[in-house]
């Protein structure tokens, strides 16, 4: 038997979620990506915030310049923190890159890396997850991959390139533990702002980032 669909018309029709281009990447940083900006750090019901007296004294410890760029972040990307800087693509292989639009003093504290404050999951294996050196945070994550700021843009360089010009400091403040960037040493007008992402996060992608050497030097100024 021979079924002859010529006169039969169906429609399919699939509904699928289109993710936006979010305005502040686009009005701020001239991008067009689907990550929401967030200024704040965003803690899941998931989080539980720890007994500050088991976390190190250092991360307890006041420092106003990490309270300053924590309350300040703002969520439409018009701090100072995030007027310094301007991202640039690069390639395909590396993507986005953040970028000095002015020199920055050694010492200087550049940002704070936002997101999705959580507990680790079996399937944790994004490409914009943060995690804390400190025991009792042994477990906690921030999730930069679907809501961040600017600080998700930075790119890798070994610490003990000449190109590695950003340090992290780990800080806890108002119950939350945060993730703070700081010039490593001086950073040049048009230079790129580079940190060292660590072993652990090569290890969990199984990828080695040798390859983005290459790409990253002819970005440099």
């Amino acid at each position: 038997m021979i079924l002859n669909v010529d006169s039969c018309k169906i429609n399919v029709i699939m509904k699928t979620k289109t993710k936006k281009i979010d305005p502040v990447f686009k009005k701020v940083f001239k991008i067009k990506i689907t990550r929401q900006y967030t200024g704040a750090m965003l803690p899941q019901r998931s989080f539980k915030a720890p007994n500050p007296k088991r976390l190190p004294l250092a991360m307890t410890r006041k420092k106003p310049a990490f309270i300053h760029c924590i309350e300040n972040s703002t969520m439409d990307g018009s701090d100072r923190y995030a007027r310094r800087v301007e991202a640039r693509f690069i390639d395909e292989k590396v993507g986005y890159g953040v970028f000095a639009k002015k020199g920055i003093p050694k010492g200087e504290v550049l940002g704070v890396y936002t997101g999705k404050l959580k507990l680790l999951e079996g399937d944790s294996h994004s490409k914009y997850l943060f995690s804390f050196h400190a025991k009792a945070l042994k477990d906690v994550l921030v999730d930069g991959k679907n809501a961040g700021n600017w600080t998700g843009l930075m790119n890798h360089s070994p610490y003990k390139s000449k190109m590695t010009n950003v340090d992290v400091k780990e800080f806890f403040y108002n119950g939350l533990p945060y993730i703070i960037f700081f010039a490593y040493k001086p950073i040049r007008k048009g230079e790129q702002l580079l940190y060292d992402y660590g072993d652990d996060y090569w290890d969990a992608l199984s990828t080695k980032p040798k390859d983005l050497q290459i790409s990253l030097q002819k970005a440099a100024p």
